[in-house]
């Protein structure tokens, strides 16, 4: 092929390759930011499901053509390769998780970039040379290593991150200092923090200016730049997540009151409790509540307090993790001074976040829709919720999430769990739901009530001939479950 035409060709191909890596290296970005930015998270996820990363591998199959001088061959694969590489990874495929872009993962992304282009530049450079090994084998072995330059871009990130952070938290420690009239709510725990940041700060709205921050991956740094940005004069409490280790420190500035998914505690100055106070529905809990019913248009709990006194609550909100959030910032609230039936008021206006136990009803059915739940310990939590409904129990679920949450040992705890809850089974697709199969097997359920559909049509329609009466179906881990229940609601009405 004349010198001119492989020029060409060679600056074609780089052209597509740049957007190509650039798309891929998003999407490993955002998955090192899933991860909350731990190395070993993000290794733990790309070992288990390499198809992540194994299309980055089949760059050698074009590079091989073209190093063995099968020109236009080598050169129309490499064109085919690069676009299916950017079809694959092009930023928005990826569901159920809201790229959120803080300013960590911005400084890390910068960090990347310029490492791509850098070899970019440096590729340009080896197009213009005789031989096309050196820039065959830096694009090729730069795409196979992709994921290992994210890590990279983050070891060199981290003197930014540091200097960045060191310089807003001490901002943020001057101004909470100067602020004795500040009362700080941690929420910490892995469960329902967001659930209850929503419900305290409903509760507590009501009689007091309150500002709050929401779950993140980042909770020092985001409540660093909240009390920096955000705090005003005119706000009472600042609601947040809070890690164990950011607990102690907090205590030392400032008036902290930490509540946990089955604790209160207060440290610092002017303490509300002044020791650990349990609540759950344990009876020997301080603060002890029981669920009195449970329908797909929420939850009907009492609280028992310490004297003995009770209150009922009726909530919009099911679920295990929804209902304690919402009765343990109750709880807080009251002892904060919030008029009992105006908190009860606030929060019963409370709702199911849209595919996170979010009921409603289908063609006679009650349905529970948990398909945007990603994380293991919300699948059990919903299994753990529906044990508070009677009738005809059903589950549906693909067994799949982005991150591979429900793979290997976790599903076959999934798949035992849920044998213990349901009557009926459905597993849509076989490869996604083998380890779920073998965990229900492994239990005991009876193999005539677990069934397998090859699509979320055929899924539904083997729920509606299932035998029982008032079935409620739990949809989890596909949003096309809750899209299509949706259109079956709609198209009964």
């Amino acid at each position: 092929m004349a010198a001119p035409m492989i020029f060409a060709g060679r600056g074609i191909l780089l052209a597509i390759y740049l957007p190509a890596m650039a798309a891929a290296t998003y999407y490993f970005l955002h998955i090192f930011r899933l991860g909350g930015y731990h190395f070993s998270d993000y290794f733990r996820y790309l070992a288990a499901e390499p198809i992540r990363w194994l299309p980055l591998i089949f760059i050698f199959v074009p590079a091989s053509a073209l190093l063995l001088d099968y020109s236009l061959p080598g050169f129309i694969a490499g064109i085919i390769y690069l676009c299916a590489i950017f079809i694959i990874y092009f930023p928005g495929r990826t569901k159920n998780h809201a790229r959120r872009h803080s300013g960590r993962i911005l400084r890390i992304a910068a960090v990347n970039y310029l490492l791509l282009l850098a070899v970019f530049v440096i590729c340009i450079l080896f197009a213009y040379m005789p031989s096309s090994s050196p820039l065959l084998y830096l694009a090729s072995f730069t795409c196979a290593f992709l994921p290992f330059l994210t890590v990279l871009s983050a070891l060199l990130s981290i003197p930014l991150e540091q200097a960045a952070q060191a310089k807003t938290v001490q901002r943020a420690i001057d101004t909470l200092k100067g602020r004795p009239d500040l009362t700080l709510i941690g929420i910490a725990g892995k469960r329902g923090q967001q659930q209850s940041i929503e419900a305290l700060s409903a509760a507590l709205s009501v009689s007091y200016d309150v500002l709050t921050v929401d779950e993140t991956d980042e909770m020092e740094s985001e409540l660093a730049k909240a009390v920096c940005t955000k705090l005003e004069d005119r706000h009472r409490y600042l609601i947040c997540p809070v890690s164990t280790e950011m607990i102690h420190g907090l205590s030392a500035i400032c008036s902290l009151i930490v509540l946990d998914s089955r604790k209160f505690a207060s440290l610092g100055k002017n303490p509300v409790f002044t020791e650990p106070v349990s609540f759950g529905t344990d009876e020997a809990c301080a603060y002890s509540f029981r669920i009195l019913g449970v329908t797909h248009e929420g939850t009907e709990a009492e609280v028992v307090f310490p004297e003995g006194d009770t209150e009922t609550f009726r909530l919009k909100r099911i679920g295990a993790r929804n209902t304690m959030a919402t009765l343990g910032a109750a709880v807080l609230a009251y002892k904060l001074g919030v008029p009992m039936q105006k908190l009860k008021s606030a929060l019963q206006e409370l709702t199911s976040k849209p595919h996170l136990m979010e009921g409603r009803v289908v063609n006679g059915m009650t349905v529970i829709d948990d398909t945007a739940n990603a994380v293991p310990e919300g699948v059990l939590d919903a299994l753990e919720s529906m044990q508070w409904f009677s009738g005809t129990k059903i589950l549906m679920t693909a067994g799949i999430t982005e991150l591979g949450a429900i793979r290997g040992e976790s599903a076959r705890r999934f798949g035992a769990a849920a044998s213990k809850v349901f009557d009926y089974i459905i597993l849509v697709g076989k490869e996604n739901t083998r380890a779920i199969r073998s965990g229900i097997m492994s239990a005991g359920f009876l193999p005539d009530r677990l069934m397998t559909a090859e699509t979320t049509a055929a899924a539904w329609q083997l729920a509606k001939e299932t035998q029982g009466s008032e079935r409620i179906i739990l949809l989890e881990s596909d949003l096309a479950f809750g899209d299509h229940a949706e259109n079956e609601r709609k198209a009964s009405e």
